[in-house]
């Protein structure tokens, strides 16, 4: 895979973003790599228990900006279309996916990114760098519903409001603060951190967690099931 790398380690899936340079944008291609790396965890869930997914990147600047806007306005109205639902099913695939998933934000995180991070069960965050941000009100790209039905997986629901309809972006402190990430820590504890609450989270026995998830997750679950994601 040209974008991410998956890896295994202490019954963690970590996957690791790696195209950094190119602000690890979205487009066709870099969700068909999502949904492999998915599909691997999921496999390799339906015949080991006790794993948990971790996704993080290395950069030193960002985690992911979302879309390639630029490469998006370049295609045709039905690749536009097909892209959109390929990515509205890889951000209700993650936020149903039957292990634990983490999320270490080393960077900015905008858009698209900042609704993977959203999809995810627990974020950690740097305090030192990087923004979380839900940009689309002023690039004049609204999210669609079931974008808006990830970001409100977030905890705190006022947060969630002032992002979405501010565009402001907050850093690390300030996502502790207003209950968007569990915790936001300095660049050399953020992924041992990240770490530990993954395989901590890999303890867990797989079929009661995915009752419980599916349940309180309800309206995304819903919307997986209604398109044969789960």
């Amino acid at each position: 895979m040209k974008s991410l790398r998956l890896e295994q380690q202490d019954g963690v899936f970590i996957l690791e973003l790696i195209n950094g340079d190119a602000d690890n944008q979205l487009n066709l291609d870099v969700l068909d790599e999502w949904f492999a790396a998915l599909n691997q965890v999921q496999g390799e869930q339906l015949t080991t228990a006790n794993k948990a997914l971790l996704i993080h990147c290395r950069h030193p600047k960002t985690f992911s900006t979302g879309i390639d806007l630029h490469w998006l306005m370049q295609q045709p109205a039905e690749i536009i279309e097909r892209f959109i639902l390929r990515l509205e099913n890889l951000l209700l695939r993650l936020a149903t996916l039957d292990v634990p998933t983490v999320v270490a934000i080393n960077g900015n995180c905008y858009a698209g990114g900042a609704l993977i991070a959203a999809a995810c069960d627990y974020r950690y965050m740097r305090a030192d760098r990087g923004r979380f941000c839900f940009p689309e009100v002023r690039i004049e790209k609204a999210f669609t519903p079931v974008m808006l039905e990830i970001a409100q997986l977030l905890p705190d629901a006022r947060s969630v409001y002032e992002l979405s309809i501010t565009a402001e972006a907050w850093g690390g402190d300030v996502c502790q603060q207003r209950g968007i990430v569990d915790q936001a820590l300095g660049e050399g504890a953020l992924f041992d951190a990240a770490m530990a609450k993954a395989v901590q989270l890999a303890q867990l026995h797989r079929p009661a967690l995915s009752i419980h998830k599916h349940a309180l997750r309800e309206r995304v679950t819903s919307l997986a099931r209604e398109r044969g994601l789960i």
